[in-house]
């Protein structure tokens, strides 16, 4: 959120787009797409960029990704290798660019590099935080292993806390997957609909189910496809 106003989707698929003839150094990040076509296919590669995101992060069942888990994920999703290549060279730059996705720490071999996938837009102040926390990271430390699962635990801790101050609908990771899939247009389609439980399909790769306790009480988990947890 900038200046007050929200921004949109569409803003952000839009900064991935080069704008008439504006040299490359002007446009940060800008992308021209699969072969060098244009923004449809510029928004194929936001989408398949943010699947991978909620694919990694229903593997690490985890707010907190490294980048190597987004790498994996986008991998194991697309099977020609140019297109793998493709995606791989502009990830970097729409990691920084998109809506509920914070690149919050980068270190020199790459290694720790974290990111993180928000139910919500976090504010100045909360990135910030989670910044400096993810910066431990670069603290040389014979229990590296140990200090990261410390370090994505107090985030993983701090984004659920903030969603349950907003009184969001949910507060977990599978939450934030299908705010995300929602907001980016991914196709989610109810799998399995009951009075208290319903699993919903993203891009027919992730599952996610919601249970509904009470009207204002609801727990969302990531599934198999068959709706088993």
């Amino acid at each position: 959120m900038v200046g007050g106003e929200e921004t949109t989707v569409q803003d952000y698929v839009n900064q991935t787009v080069p704008k008439g003839d504006a040299p490359a150094q002007e446009n940060r990040g800008a992308s021209v797409g699969l072969g060098g076509q244009a923004p449809q296919t510029n928004e194929i590669i936001v989408k398949r960029t943010i699947l991978a995101i909620i694919k990694a992060a229903e593997e690490r069942d985890s707010f907190v990704l490294s980048l190597s888990d987004v790498v994996y994920a986008l991998r194991d999703m697309i099977e020609d290798e140019e297109e793998v290549e493709e995606v791989e060279g502009k990830l970097y730059d729409l990691l920084h660019r998109l809506k509920y996705i914070y690149y919050i720490h980068e270190d020199e071999g790459g290694k720790f590099n974290k990111i993180v996938i928000s139910p919500f837009e976090l504010d100045d102040k909360q990135l910030y935080v989670l910044k400096e926390i993810a910066s431990l990271l670069e603290y040389k430390s014979y229990h590296k292993v140990g200090l990261t699962r410390a370090v994505n635990k107090v985030i993983n801790d701090l984004v659920r806390k903030w969603s349950r101050e907003r009184g969001l609908d949910g507060d977990g990771p599978a939450y934030a997957a299908f705010v995300v899939a929602k907001e980016y247009d991914l196709a989610v389609d109810i799998v399995s609909a009951k009075p208290t439980r319903t699993v919903y399909s993203i891009g027919n790769t992730v599952f996610v189910e919601k249970h509904d306790f009470c009207k204002r009480c609801s727990c969302w988990a990531f599934v198999k496809s068959d709706g088993e947890g």
